[in-house]
C-alpha cells in the first residue's frame, strides 16, 4: 500500500529498493512522518529501501556512535517510535559498514547500545520525565544488559556517552517560527482547511495545515504578506485513533 501511494504521487513505478530510496531523498510534499513510516516497515523489501536511503543519505564514517545517531535523526524523515528498535537495527548495519574498525563490532550489541542511547535521551530530555531522569549507574546497567561487557566498552566510554547525551538532546531542535512559516508557505497545494468553531456564542473560522508532523493553526486565510501561524501543535509520537460512530 505504501509503494502504491508513493507511486501514484510520483507518477511512476518502482522496481527496486534503490529507486524508492532515490525518490524519497528528493521527494517534495511528502511528510516526514510518512517517509519515516515507510522506512520503518518490517519487510525485507522496505528494509533494503531503508539501508539504501540511510547509506547514501548520511556519511557517518569516522563518527562516534552518539554523533552518528544525531546525524541520523536529521533530514526529511521522522523516527517512527513504534519501531525504534527495528530502525536502530538498520542504523547499526549502516554504521558498521561505514566504520569497519569501530570498537564494538557485533551488530546486535551495537543495536542494543543505540537503543540504550535513545532511551537515555528520552529520560533526560522529555519534559514529562524530568523527575525520573536516568542515573549513570542505571544507564550502565542498561548497556550491560545487552551483553556489552567492559571488554567491549569500557566504563569511561559508557560515561562519555552518558555525559554527551545529558548535555545535548539527540532529537532535532524544534523549528523556529520563521522556519515553520516557510514550511507552510512551501506547502505544495497551497491549500488550507477551515472549520467553524463555536466560542461564547460566536462562530469563528479557524484554518489549519497539517505539515511535517506539525498542525499549524491560523486565525485567517493566508496571504503572501501575512502567513504567520497563531499556534502550532507538535504531533511527533502521537497516535490517532478512529472515534467510534454512534
Amino acid at each position: 500500500a505504501g509503494l502504491a501511494y508513493f507511486g501514484r504521487y510520483a507518477g511512476c513505478h518502482f522496481d527496486t529498493p534503490k529507486q524508492v530510496a532515490q525518490f524519497l531523498r528528493s521527494a517534495e510534499g511528502i511528510s516526514k512522518d510518512q517517509i519515516g513510516q515507510l522506512l520503518g516497515k518490517k519487510d525485507p523489501f522496505y528494509r533494503s529501501v531503508a539501508v539504501s536511503y540511510f547509506s547514501e543519505n548520511y556519511n557517518v564514517a569516522g563518527m562516534e556512535l552518539d554523533q552518528a545517531i544525531r546525524e541520523f535523526l536529521t533530514g526529511n524523515w521522522l523516527l517512527p517510535y513504534e519501531s525504534v528498535a527495528y530502525v536502530m537495527g538498520i542504523f547499526a548495519e549502516v554504521f558498521l559498514a561505514k566504520n569497519p574498525e569501530y570498537k564494538l563490532r557485533d551488530e546486535t550489541m551495537l543495536q542494543g547500545l543505540a537503543n540504550a542511547l535513545i532511551m537515555l535521551n528520552g529520560f533526560q530530555h522529555n519534559v514529562q520525565s524530568k523527575r525520573t531522569q536516568m542515573s549513570l549507574k542505571r544507564f550502565t546497567e542498561l548497556v550491560r544488559s545487552f551483553d556489552i561487557t567492559e571488554a567491549h566498552l569500557s566504563p569511561a566510554d559508557v560515561k562519555g556517552f552518558y555525559k554527551r547525551i545529558c548535555k545535548d538532546d539527540l532529537s532535532p531542535k524544534p523549528p523556529t517560527a520563521a522556519e515553520m512559516t516557510e514550511a507552510v508557505l512551501n506547502y505544495p497545494t497551497k491549500r488550507m482547511m477551515g472549520r467553524k468553531l463555536t466560542r461564547k456564542g460566536k462562530r469563528d473560522r479557524t484554518y489549519f495545515v497539517l505539515r511535517d508532523g506539525c498542525l499549524f493553526f491560523f486565525d485567517k486565510e493566508a496571504s503572501k504578506k501575512d502567513f504567520t501561524p497563531s499556534r502550532v501543535v507538535f504531533l511527533q509520537g502521537c497516535v490517532a485513533h478512529k472515534h467510534p460512530v454512534k
